[in-house]
């Protein structure tokens, strides 16, 4: 019998932490990029984990270097061979732009890293 939390319930948290609904939205593109790109492949995907850590909700530069430390090294390792470009197709500029969602600044209250 498996136990914890299913993927979402734990998508439902990070809309618990997060300031607002951008994490998820992020997760839920990312997630769809993989499932319909090429080659495409709907039986992989990148859990909400990564967006629960503290990591993700301290500013827009915290963001970015989770982006870049854990979402595309995974991504780069599932990839690998098959010729995608995981740094322009998972890029998370090149997803906010594709959702509408700008990236917070300072003045929304978030600290960006020096």
């Amino acid at each position: 019998m498996a136990t914890g939390v299913t993927f979402a319930e734990a998508r439902e948290e990070i809309a618990k932490v997060a300031t607002h609904d951008s994490h998820v939205r992020l997760l839920d593109e990312l997630n769809r990029t993989l499932a319909d790109d090429r080659p495409g492949d709907r039986s992989f995907r990148v859990g909400p984990s990564c967006f629960m850590q503290d990591l993700a909700h301290n500013g827009d530069g915290a963001l970015e270097r989770l982006w870049r430390t854990q979402i595309l090294p995974l991504l780069t390792e599932h990839h690998w061979g098959d010729g995608v470009e995981v740094e322009t197709v998972y890029a998370l500029g090149t997803l906010r732009t594709r959702l509408g969602i700008r990236p917070p600044t300072a003045a929304d209250g978030d600290a960006a890293d020096s």
